[in-house]
């Protein structure tokens, strides 16, 4: 194994807490961007318009309920692609940037699973 292989790191840490009595657990979080498929008028990427209509975000829409709302189909796409591999994802967040979502994943006290 490579010394510093992010999982070689993680378990060398996880082991010194777990040997002073420590025990910590995580909870992972996915983040991405939806974007268009079209790009803007100067070429560079940009956010989706929400689903059957043409509004754009182009500001922050943090912990945006509406936002999830809007792109409930995909998220739910997501969600069931995930429970069938197993990934014990837990709910998403409308994050900070235009398109910005993340899936958090459930906390766990095995942080190499």
């Amino acid at each position: 194994p490579f010394d510093v292989e992010p999982r070689n790191v993680l378990n060398r840490l996880w082991q010194q807490l777990r040997q002073r009595g420590l025990f910590p657990v995580v909870a992972v979080e996915l983040e991405f961007y939806l974007l268009d498929r079209q790009r803007d008028a100067e070429g560079y990427l940009q956010p989706p318009c929400a689903p059957g209509t043409d509004d754009r975000n182009t500001q922050s829409q943090v912990y945006s309920v509406d936002n999830l709302n809007h792109f409930a189909d995909v998220l739910n796409d997501i969600d069931e692609l995930a429970q069938l591999q197993l990934i014990p994802a837990d709910g998403a967040v409308a994050e900070a940037s235009p398109g910005q979502f993340e899936i958090n994943l459930y906390h766990t006290d095995n942080v190499l699973e």
